[in-house]
């Protein structure tokens, strides 16, 4: 039986370099995941004040839509009612010609 101990002191060094190295690349992973994480994190919050500005620029574009939508409506009317205007005294003066002719 002392012949062998030391292959099981061997076996258990190797053992302990083993799970040394896989605890080492473990540490290593883990600290790359939490780097990965911590970015996301990052990309997640600007994102986020970039979709929050780009709708704040969404609002207040809809409302001057909005705003320019009613003062073409205005100028549409007004121009149609110009149009009329102008429809009736060519009607009126063409009139006062055939009536002078």
């Amino acid at each position: 039986m002392v012949g062998s101990q030391p292959n099981q002191d061997t076996g258990s060094a190797l053992s302990m370099e083993r799970i040394s190295q896989m605890l080492e690349q473990l540490t290593s992973q883990n600290l790359a995941t939490q780097k990965s994480i911590t970015d996301l994190v990052e990309q997640v919050k600007t994102n986020k004040a970039l979709w929050e500005a780009n709708h704040e620029k969404l609002t207040v574009l809809s409302e001057d839509s909005g705003h320019l939508e009613g003062k073409f409506m205005e100028n549409k009317d007004m121009f149609e009612g110009s149009l009329q205007q102008t429809q009736q005294e060519l009607g009126q003066t063409t009139n006062i010609l055939h009536k002078k002719v």
